[in-house]
């Protein structure tokens, strides 16, 4: 299982900064339905204060395209 990993609107804060700043997460399970989860993300509003955590598992290289996804893989 890959963890990706991202904030919203912490580009210009360092990691101590951002551990401040994020009061919520949000946990995405995902596994071959990436226009779900595109929808999922679309809906969730951007907000100085949140991240967003997708955990991938698993799914098929043909079906989803782990090299687009946001943020940084844990």
């Amino acid at each position: 299982m890959l963890l990706y990993a991202f904030a919203c609107n912490t580009q210009n804060h360092n990691s101590q900064e951002i551990k401040n700043i994020i009061n919520y997460s949000i946990i995405i399970p995902h596994k071959n339905i990436p226009d779900l989860l595109k929808t999922c993300l679309d809906s969730i509003l951007v907000r100085k204060n949140i991240e967003i955590i997708i955990a991938e598992d698993n799914s098929s290289d043909d079906i989803v395209k782990k090299s687009v996804f946001p943020g940084k893989t844990v």
